[in-house]
């Protein structure tokens, strides 16, 4: 669905910049709500789990903020001199959606790996999803690193003038 709003506000001429926002804070709120259900199935994986969603949070609201900052661009829109990766990600939507798609596969999977038995046909699906989503998944995290510390760098050079 996170794919049908953006091209529904595009194809309507419905875009705002408070569209871009919601769709971003919608975003984060429905993956961090899936790592709070993990975080409660998964005890012992605790720690990871709240790293990740804090980074989540933090990279994404840091590039919000560091694209407001910078007259209120779109988050999207990365500027030449910033990563080479993080502008490749956000340029190449076939790239970014298999990244996003992989994280949340993932996370599906991770959830539904709880309640599925082991050796039957949709316990062998979940665990195959898991092990074909982690390459681009984990790329999506490294993505969120470099997007945290771009982003940072971003707001310090325009308030530290």
């Amino acid at each position: 669905m996170d794919i049908a709003d953006g091209y529904a506000a595009r194809y309507w001429k419905q875009e705002s910049k408070f569209g871009a926002v919601l769709d971003m804070v919608t975003d984060r709120v429905s993956t961090n709500m899936l790592y709070l259900v993990l975080a409660i199935i998964y005890p012992t994986k605790f720690f990871w789990i709240a790293i990740l969603a804090g980074l989540d949070y933090s990279s994404h609201w840091f590039q919000m903020f560091a694209s407001a900052a910078d007259g209120g661009k779109h988050h999207k829109t990365v500027a030449g001199h910033r990563n080479w990766l993080l502008r490749k990600y956000y340029s190449v939507k076939p790239f970014m959606l298999a990244c996003c798609v992989s994280q949340e596969a993932f996370l599906l999977a991770a959830y539904a790996h709880h309640y599925v038995q082991e050796g039957t046909t949709m316990g062998l699906i979940v665990c195959y999803t898991m092990w074909a989503s982690i390459p681009f998944g984990a790329l999506k995290q490294l993505i969120n690193v470099i997007q945290l510390a771009d982003a940072s760098k971003e707001i310090v050079k325009k308030f530290d003038n």
